[in-house]
């Protein structure tokens, strides 16, 4: 099922959708509980907190839009504030409504932020692009079945990682060594891109944020900083966030590029050392700049092989392990 081969036209969200704002809910009058309270934000997809508060209203199975634009499909219950527009509807499929899901927020994605707020007129005056049938209305069926048919891919994916991998040393069974940054890795700068320069395209751009894997829009700008299969460390910004990035990207001035000094690197590798590296954020946390001198000099700890060298096989063996028993959890295999 191709989304190239059908007709497109524009709805009104309102002609799809209810709309309900959440309820204020300042931080004191909070009580401790089982539902999740989303307020707008990216990160957690805003759910900051477990609340019990009757005085707001339980939602499932809902698309919410917080005043920023992000937009998040919510299948499970929980509550939100004032800043968060929640859409419902007992005509549509929930695989229907997932499809719908992305079409909103790619239709807002270059509307809404910090600067230009959604609201409820945003709301009552959204159009979006749905694909349709032969009488030119919303073709469900076709949403639903493509849905599915995506759901369906990503299971026997799954399925075919899970494989039968031999238990690995623990971490605390294994020696580890101290070694700077630069001693693992070539570090590389990214380049000043200001937004007035930006040219909206597909490219992703890598700024000094925690959230969204560190990438901050989608750009048509090639220049010197473009790379993959590379680490993006923050030093401004949000520091020593850190992100991988297996495909090619363009990179802000903020954020330095690291890849290893002895081989290509892979997914797993990247990842062991992201999470040391994440270590050392409360190192910098008050007035101690993460500048390219100390990122060099930064030491971190890693296991070693009998050689005394960082022991890569063991890095990615333990990752490979530790990501094959999640998705065995996750498929209840």
């Amino acid at each position: 099922m191709e989304l190239t081969n059908k007709e497109w036209k524009f709805f009104s969200l309102k002609n799809l959708f209810s709309v309900e704002r959440g309820t204020r809910l300042i931080i004191r009058d909070r009580v401790d509980g089982k539902y999740p309270f989303a307020t707008a934000g990216f990160t957690n997809q805003g759910v900051v907190e477990y609340i019990s508060n009757d005085s707001n209203k339980t939602f499932k199975d809902s698309i919410t839009i917080d005043m920023f634009g992000n937009t998040f499909f919510r299948f499970y219950e929980f509550k939100c504030d004032d800043n968060i527009h929640v859409l419902q509807s007992s005509n549509l499929s929930l695989y229907a409504i997932k499809f719908i899901k992305t079409s909103i927020s790619k239709s807002i994605s270059d509307i809404y932020s910090y600067g230009k707020q959604f609201r409820l007129k945003s709301f009552y005056l959204l159009k979006i692009p749905l694909p349709v049938n032969s009488k030119g209305e919303p073709d469900y069926a076709f949403m639903e079945d493509y849905i599915r048919q995506k759901e369906t891919e990503l299971l026997q994916q799954y399925k075919k990682q899970v494989l039968v991998f031999e238990s690995v040393v623990p971490l605390s069974e294994k020696e580890w060594k101290e070694f700077f940054i630069e001693d693992i890795f070539n570090i590389k700068s990214g380049k000043r891109l200001t937004k007035a320069e930006m040219v909206s395209g597909d490219i992703p751009f890598v700024g000094a944020t925690d959230s969204n894997n560190g990438i901050t829009g989608f750009v048509a700008n090639k220049n010197s900083s473009m790379d993959k299969n590379v680490l993006g460390v923050n030093y401004n910004g949000s520091v020593v966030y850190n992100f991988y990035h297996p495909y090619e990207a363009v990179f802000s001035d903020d954020v330095k590029r690291l890849s290893f000094k002895e081989f290509e690197g892979s997914k797993y590798s990247f990842l062991f050392v992201k999470a040391l590296i994440m270590q050392q954020k409360s190192k910098y946390e008050y007035g101690y700049k993460f500048n390219g001198e100390r990122m060099k000099r930064q030491i971190i700890l890693l296991p070693v092989n009998h050689k005394g060298k960082p022991d890569y096989a063991y890095m990615e063996n333990y990752m490979k392990v530790l990501e094959n028993e999640k998705i065995t959890q996750y498929l209840g295999l």
